[in-house]
């Protein structure tokens, strides 16, 4: 696995799914429709629903766990500095 090793985030990772068969614009409409959806959600119940939706995804594209894992850290560590400042300010 050394393809997936070293992947950062938004990287391609080539796999044979309905995902990656998709056009590439309608991945971008999609994706920035969904961006803006997410962001005026207000409550939990409907992150939760957006957070499995995004898990349900990854799952159909067949890019594996780990990687999306180990491409999330950086953004990870930037959640946990503004939710940190938020709690403070």
């Amino acid at each position: 696995m050394p393809l997936i090793r070293g992947t950062a985030l938004g990287q391609y990772i080539p796999a044979d799914s309905f995902i990656h068969r998709l056009d590439p614009r309608s991945k971008l409409l999609i994706t920035v429709l969904s961006m803006i959806l997410i962001f005026l959600t207000k409550s939990f119940p409907a992150m939760a629903l957006w957070a499995s939706l995004i898990f349900i995804l990854a799952k159909i594209s067949k890019i594996p766990a780990a990687s999306l894992l180990r491409s999330a850290r950086p953004i990870l560590t930037l959640i946990i500095f503004t939710s940190v400042l938020h709690i403070f300010f």
